[in-house]
This record gives structure tokens, sequence and C-alpha cells, in this order.
């Protein structure tokens, strides 16, 4: 009886016993390097406990593509985001790590479920990913590790929404309903929350006030990156106010 991706997912990671799981979808090929990589990777990153990678893009014959799996869901823009501590942010708006280039440290993240998680539209690999989440225990690794084949009747293809926006200091607002449903997590719903409302300041007349007032949470959400992201939500909203004044406009929206 055909199980499906997800469940067929689950049922093999049931089955493991060791320390790291691999997952893999049945038709990649994996390079020689990857285990040793990964494996030191835990090994010297004690904290973490998934990696995803990137990975070269093959077709049916076995040829490579120009572009990796990186460049159409982990884009410079995500890589920004991400090593800017604003991770949560990021996936919260869309899946932008693969699946088939994960593994899991199963001591550090714990029971793998995932299956229970699963609706339309998102699958085993967000879950897995949101869980990490909420432990602060999600890595990647950008050299390709893995050959992913593209091919015509795959069930899971190449696609990726990506926040719509031009630098990674600006807030962008997304459907953040099912993330939050799977993380259960007080601090990733606070976290969304403050993203929102770092939205909302650009168009409010005290923006700029009411962003120096939450410094705090600046720090604490985005660490060293805390006071630049405050500046930058400060210099937003009176350039609003400015050009709302000057087309004695209230709903003035910049550009």
């Amino acid at each position: 009886m055909a199980l499906g991706t997800v469940n067929n997912f689950q049922q093999a990671v049931n089955f493991c016993q060791g320390d790291i799981i691999f997952l893999s979808d049945q038709d990649d090929i994996w390079m020689p390097e990857k285990v040793k990589t990964i494996v030191s990777y835990f090994s010297e990153n004690k904290n973490i406990s998934t990696i995803f990678t990137n990975g070269y893009l093959i077709n049916d014959n076995n040829i490579q593509e120009k572009d990796t799996l990186f460049d159409y869901f982990f884009d410079s823009l995500s890589h920004r985001l991400f090593n800017a501590g604003l991770v949560p942010e990021r996936f919260a708006y869309s899946n932008c790590a693969t699946g088939a280039t994960m593994a899991i440290h199963r001591g550090r993240y714990g029971n793998i479920r995932f299956s229970e998680y699963c609706t339309k539209g998102i699958f085993h690999d967000y879950v897995i990913v949101i869980q990490a989440l909420t432990q602060n225990a999600l890595a990647y690794i950008d050299t390709p590790l893995i050959k992913y084949r593209i091919h015509s009747d795959q069930s899971v293809g190449l696609s990726c929404e990506k926040p719509p926006i031009k630098t990674w200091k600006e807030p962008f607002i997304g459907n953040y309903t099912p993330f939050l449903q799977v993380a259960q997590s007080d601090y990733l719903n606070q976290r969304i929350q403050f993203l929102e409302y770092r939205k909302k300041i650009k168009y409010t007349p005290s923006g700029a006030l009411k962003a120096i007032s939450k410094l705090p949470v600046y720090l604490k959400y985005y660490n060293s990156h805390g006071l630049s992201l405050l500046l930058y939500d400060m210099y937003a909203s009176l350039k609003h106010a400015i050009l709302r004044r000057a087309n004695n406009n209230d709903t003035c929206i910049l550009d």
C-alpha cells in the first residue's frame, strides 16, 4: 500500500537506530564527502540538531544543471536573513530547506514526529525545520553535498516563495498561521508578532519614538543586529512621515 511522501519518511525515521539520521530521496546521488562533512559539523557545533545543505541539480540523464538548490531555495537574501539571526522570520514566510539534504541529530532533536503536523502545503522537511527552530538549533552548509534529481514525475518540485523585500533589514509579512500551529512556541509566536509590529511602525506618525521604546525587544530578538534594525525602522518611519506631510496624505505609502 502506498504510504505517500510524508508517511514514507516517518516510517523510515522510525526504523532508524543511529545517532544521526540522514534523509534522502530515492534517486538522488550523495557526494563522497557528505557524511564526513555533516558528522564533523555536528561534532564541532554541539548546539545544532538539524542541518540542511546545498545540492547540485541533475536531470534524468545525470547531466548537471547550472544552478544549485540554494539558487532556488536559499538565495543571497535568505542567507543574509539567516546569518543576521532572523531565522524564524525567514522560515515563517516559507520553507527554504530541502528535505533530501537534511541530517538530524537524534539526541539533540528529541522525538522526531512530523506526520501528524503535516497538512496541505506543509511537508515533513518544513515540520522538522520548525521544530528545530524552537530550540534555535538549525544550521546550513553551503557546500553542495548531494546531486538532486529533477524529473517530470517528481511529487515535490523546485519552488520557494521568497519574501518581497530588497534588504534583510526590511520587515515582511506573510501567512504565519501554519508555521505557528506547528511550532506551538510562545517565543516564536512573540517574534512573529514583533515582526508585525515593526511593519506597522513605518506607517505610524510616532513610529520612530515607538521603535526607540522597544529597544530592549530589538536587542532580545536580534542581538548584535538589534540596533541596526531599530535605526532602519526609525529611518523608514521618519521618511514616511516627511513624505506624508509633503503630500498632505495620511495614507502615503513609500516604494
